[in-house]
């Protein structure tokens, strides 16, 4: 992370102080008058929004990378244009403002795409376990297939031409005929959907209590997660800003901490 908060000083200080030192002692007349428009409409704006969003990616220890950039930027300016000039205040400004919107952006959308990733793997853990329940072991699945049989066929085309006479479109023999041949198939839909919707809330119940025991273990600036389902147990744990940095799976160990450490206890060293 240091080396990342060094890379980005320099390349700032290349972007808001080289630029204009390059501008005024190489570029005269009209050229150099465009030379500094392009940079204070459209370089340095790109610049503070791009490392604005790089910050967001962990604003607890990159949010100064936007406020050294536009500072930078004052510097630069009172040193090669004109000292102590209020207009080149404004533009700092408005840099700082590019910079901090692009940095609260960035984090709502890594924010976003996590919370998309933990329901995934919530539906994912929902659909194997009913499967599970529902299917027993050694015992394969009833195996029911509905086909389109001739004789059906001839009696949907029946009723069609029957509802077609009366001007009404499915009637009520087809649809007593549609609820019927569904009912051969799926025929404990409403109690499936039932154990479902129950799981659902059981499984919210349980994940809730696990998310505080969690975050006790841990402590506040951090969040833990308690994965069940799946393949096999795992415990994620999140910084404050959403990114995470531990997962520990049984019999495999830490990945991201103390890699490779058998026991829970030590990914905590």
């Amino acid at each position: 992370m240091k080396k990342n908060i060094i890379l980005w000083v320099e390349v700032s200080a290349v972007v808001m102080l080289m630029f204009p030192w390059l501008a005024v002692t190489f570029v005269k007349g009209n050229a150099g008058m465009t030379v500094c428009f392009l940079l204070f409409f459209a370089v340095n704006p790109l610049y503070s929004a791009l490392i604005g969003a790089f910050a967001g990616k962990d604003i607890r220890r990159l949010w100064s990378l936007p406020v050294v950039s536009a500072l930078l930027f004052l510097i630069g300016t009172w040193i090669f244009f004109d000292r102590g000039k209020t207009a080149f205040i404004l533009y700092a400004a408005v840099y700082l403002a590019l910079g901090i919107a692009a940095m609260l952006i960035s984090m709502l959308i890594r924010k976003k795409r996590r919370s998309e990733r933990r329901l995934n793997m919530d539906i994912t853990g929902i659909a194997k376990s009913h499967q599970a329940g529902i299917q027993k072991p050694g015992k394969a699945s009833s195996g029911k297939e509905w086909k389109l049989s001739d004789s059906l066929r001839e009696k949907i085309a029946g009723y069609a031409r029957e509802d077609a006479e009366q001007g009404i479109y499915m009637g009520n023999k087809f649809l007593a005929l549609r609820k019927s041949e569904v009912a051969k198939v799926a025929s404990d839909r409403a109690a499936l959907m039932g154990k479902v919707s129950q799981e659902m809330a059981d499984m919210k119940t349980i994940r809730e209590a696990d998310r505080r025991w969690l975050c006790l273990l841990f402590g506040e600036l951090y969040e833990a997660e308690f994965q069940s389902e799946g393949t096999g147990s795992a415990i994620h744990v999140y910084d404050g800003n959403g990114d995470e940095i531990l997962t520990y799976t049984a019999g495999v160990g830490c990945e991201g901490g103390d890699a490779g450490t058998r026991g829970f206890e030590g990914c905590l060293l």
